[in-house]
């Protein structure tokens, strides 16, 4: 009797699990679970006073329906920092503190829905200046509403992207990375 009523709950628990998973995916999320997000830079080494042109690209690797802010940069947040000996400087100036998805934001951005089907992608070009700090020998990032990111000192940078969906399914994570780049600046 006893093993009756624990299949009885096994089975119950089973039938209401595979019944919220099959809700979850009907309800209208968002995220790039199924694309590559391809970071790449128009040169590997700048100068203070130079302009930065970054290309990113989103691939769909399966088709894919996805909700870009027509402002990017509500969707698109980039972060650089200090690299030296191979490693990320992690005690950089620059982390964010809150990570907001574009909806939860503001409900009153305006969004385009890209359908991308296996192999399509889509590009966007973010484009920044260079700046020598006036403080200190380093220099400043300078993108506009993306952000503007002071460093301390001149050398190799690691940039990369990531994306915020619309409304990201809760079993995904908030946030989608795109590869990392590395550019030099020199004085």
């Amino acid at each position: 009797m006893k093993i009756s009523y624990t299949l009885s709950f096994i089975l119950i628990l089973l039938f209401k699990s595979i019944l919220s998973l099959a809700c979850l995916r009907k309800l209208d999320y968002d995220g790039f679970d199924n694309c590559e997000l391809e970071l790449s830079a128009d040169k590997n080494e700048y100068r203070t006073g130079d302009t930065v042109k970054l290309t990113f690209k989103i691939r769909a690797t399966d088709t894919q329906t996805i909700r870009l802010c027509k402002s990017l940069w509500e969707s698109v947040k980039i972060n650089i920092r200090s690299y030296a000996n191979g490693h990320v400087d992690t005690e950089d100036a620059f982390s964010p503190t809150h990570i907001s998805t574009p909806e939860s934001s503001s409900p009153d951005r305006s969004f385009e829905k890209l359908r991308l089907g296996k192999g399509d992608e889509i590009t966007r070009t973010i484009t920044g200046d260079i700046k020598k700090n006036d403080s200190d020998s380093g220099c400043t990032f300078d993108f506009g509403k993306f952000g503007i990111f002071q460093k301390g000192k001149l050398g190799t940078f690691a940039i990369w992207l990531y994306c915020l969906p619309r409304k990201p399914n809760p079993s995904d994570s908030l946030e989608d990375y795109s590869n990392t780049i590395l550019i030099k600046v020199l004085s």
